[in-house]
């Protein structure tokens, strides 16, 4: 007997699909309402650093290009009361830095998303093959909170392969130019920036250095259901990439050598900013 299974119209699918749609944060399941403007709540540690630009560069794919200052971004943001993950929370760690992308009709500005490393393993899976996000899983626990001070880590297999620490913080009042979770509100040369900037790349099966999808992605700038909360600034803070082995990581080892290799020449400002509320991400689209 052949195969009943029919694709359903307007749904997203993916692996393996014959079990029907994919429920997730665009297309939620029956029953569920979105609520932008509430959820989730947003907990977002920052640092910023200047590195070297012939270091950034080294690390940026095909079509990009460095622009403004070479400012290294870590920001690490615990979501909770996810709607689409059944008011469960994630985690998500992202390494971000200003750049351009000249494409073939246009040009995009913004903050190209090196790396995210996120905890669950299933918001990786729908970031990576829905969207085109260079996500990759890792463990991502509460920081620890002692006094007035955030203490986070990454890692996996129990290697710690990143720390940060924020220390000394004190309540600011929000402003439209600080730190915002995914907002990219940078401007250099006059020019304003598009948003976040990614790499999709698909490999074809057992066709080394050959793609079935490759191509750059953009996530607008435009929070509009985003509510800053508090904003907190630190100005004694840290943060490092612990150098590791094939032994350490496996999978990705190159990826945290590669940042652990960046000199971290300047403390540009640290913060710890609450939010809630944002958008389900169906306006990213692919960069001609």
């Amino acid at each position: 007997m052949k195969s009943t299974f029919k694709y359903e119209e307007d749904r997203i699918y993916m692996m393996p699909i014959q079990f029907g749609p994919q429920p997730g944060n665009r297309d939620l399941p029956g029953g569920l309402v979105k609520d932008e403007k509430n959820f989730p709540k947003r907990r977002t540690a920052t640092i910023h650093y200047l590195t070297r630009a012939e270091q950034l560069a080294k690390i940026i794919p095909p079509g990009f290009e460095l622009w403004g200052e070479p400012v290294i971004t870590f920001e690490i943001n615990h979501h909770t009361e996810v709607p689409f993950l059944g008011g469960r929370g994630y985690c998500a760690f992202g390494v971000q830095h200003p750049a351009r992308y000249v494409g073939k009709k246009e040009t995009a500005h913004g903050m190209f998303r090196s790396v995210t490393f996120e905890d669950p393993p299933d918001v990786v899976t729908s970031g990576r093959e829905e969207l085109g996000c260079h996500k990759i899983y890792a463990e991502l626990p509460e920081p620890r909170m002692v006094r007035n001070a955030y203490y986070y880590q990454a890692g996996l297999y129990g290697r710690q392969f990143f720390t940060m620490e924020l220390h000394d913080l004190e309540e600011v009042p929000p402003s439209p130019d600080g730190d915002r979770p995914f907002v990219s509100t940078r401007s250099y040369e006059g020019v304003q920036s598009d948003g976040t900037l990614y790499y999709k790349y698909i490999p074809r099966i057992n066709e080394p250095g050959v793609a079935d999808v490759e191509h750059a992605v953009l996530l607008p700038a435009a929070y509009p259901n985003l509510t800053v909360d508090k904003v907190f600034k630190s100005k004694n803070a840290k943060a490092a990439f612990l150098p590791s082995t094939w032994h350490d990581l496996p999978k990705y080892f190159h990826v945290v050598n590669a940042l652990a290799e960046l000199d971290l020449l300047e403390f540009r400002g640290a913060s710890l900013t609450f939010t809630h509320g944002g958008k389900d991400l169906s306006d990213m689209r692919a960069i001609d």
